[in-house]
């Protein structure tokens, strides 16, 4: 293609390299800077942009020399833009790429590179949506820093073969199995539980909770006096302690216990009040209701591994936090609870009506209905099955 005006630039076709090549005239660091790419049309977007970014002093020399550096400068860019919790969901997303190919210089990655990763984060466990979320990260990247550094995206959606999300109908516990999963949880001996975890199966399977707030619970959230405690923060997925407010004003609330939650609570406190002492000085202080034996925040695939546990050993399969949550949902829907009460505990608007929405549940209904989830599910058992907790 024929030059532009003088001092503009050029673009033209290279035969040698097979792309497109955008081209400034000497700049003021006394060097020709070029980019490449596929097509007549992006040679010229890159030009001009690389004119903007000149006249505005930007560093054209500068490539990320990492994918972890290609994903850092996106979070800061995306940072003044959303929320915070917001960021956390893309720090988490980005963590699960970098962990795989963080130190591969960017220029370098090519679609089979992002498709063996996204095979690596299936056989990690990882799930199909969160797999495609990650991916979404690092193709805004490279969306977003194109005309900077990259003449390419190496996420290309038609030609990577990713698992489909699918979200099974799955059928909510009742009564009769949530009370022997509770049981289990706080039984060592024959059931393979452990008491350690068994407060945030509890929390789950009597209040709904999500595995993010319970992860998220600290004891400064708990009133013994009055039983309640508040969901102010929630964790996020992911190996690191990430910790940030709930997404939405109706996830930030203060639910009831019951008196059998309560009792467990008290326990797992004392408890662990005697390790902090045991352990004096090399105690990790974090302020959270679960954590491990030095006060370390556990693994957020935690309860999962420990549901995982005693769903085989009680014989009833696919057993996970949401589902717990979900089973709640229906027993307080079963027991005739209004849709206000119901998301009131779970954190959910109540209803679609705009009159519903002024509408707001009293403490004590609250609390009736979180009474009546507990002795549906606790409420017949024997005091010699009371001593295990």
């Amino acid at each position: 293609m024929g030059k532009r005006a003088k001092g503009e630039g050029t673009i033209f076709y290279s035969k040698a390299r097979g792309k497109w090549v955008a081209q400034l005239p000497v700049g003021p660091d006394g060097r020709r800077h070029m980019r490449t790419t596929d097509t007549e049309a992006e040679a010229l977007k890159l030009l001009r942009q690389m004119r903007t970014d000149q006249e505005a002093g930007r560093d054209l020399s500068r490539q990320a020399e990492s994918v972890k550096e290609l994903l850092d400068d996106w979070l800061e860019t995306m940072k003044p833009m959303i929320r915070k919790p917001t960021l956390t969901s893309y720090r988490v997303g980005c963590k699960h790429i970098t962990d795989k190919i963080g130190k591969v210089k960017a220029q370098d990655v090519t679609t089979d590179m992002v498709q063996r990763v996204a095979n690596a984060l299936t056989n990690d466990g990882i799930g199909p949506a969160t797999v495609r979320a990650a991916l979404v990260r690092l193709r805004s990247a490279y969306d977003l820093l194109i005309p900077e550094r990259y003449s390419y995206n190496p996420v290309n959606w038609r030609k990577l073969k990713l698992r489909k999300t699918t979200n099974p109908e799955r059928k909510p516990l009742d009564a009769r199995q949530l009370r022997l999963l509770l049981l289990a949880s706080t039984d060592l001996d024959d059931r393979g539980g452990d008491v350690r975890w068994a407060a945030g199966i509890w929390l789950a399977g009597l209040l709904g909770m999500r595995r993010g707030e319970i992860l998220g619970l600290c004891w400064c959230d708990i009133d013994f006096e009055r039983s309640e405690l508040q969901i102010r923060q929630q964790r996020a997925g992911g190996s690191e302690s990430i910790f940030s407010p709930p997404k939405t004003p109706q996830s930030q609330r203060t639910i009831p216990i019951g008196p059998q939650l309560k009792a467990l609570l008290t326990g797992l406190w004392k408890n662990q009040q005697a390790e902090r002492r045991m352990r004096g000085e090399t105690w990790k202080e974090h302020g959270l209701v679960l954590c491990h034996e030095d006060g370390r925040p556990p693994m957020v695939g935690m309860l999962a591994k420990q549901l995982d546990l005693l769903s085989d050993k009680l014989g009833i399969l696919h057993i996970n936090p949401h589902l717990l949550r979900h089973s709640v949902a229906t027993m307080l829907d079963e027991l005739g609870y209004s849709e206000t009460i119901i998301g009131a505990i779970l954190g959910h608007t109540a209803g679609k009506s705009s009159t519903r929405r002024y509408t707001h549940a009293r403490d004590k209904a609250m609390y009736r209905a979180i009474e009546a989830v507990e002795g549906e599910i606790l409420g017949g058992i024997q005091e010699a099955e009371k001593a295990a907790f």
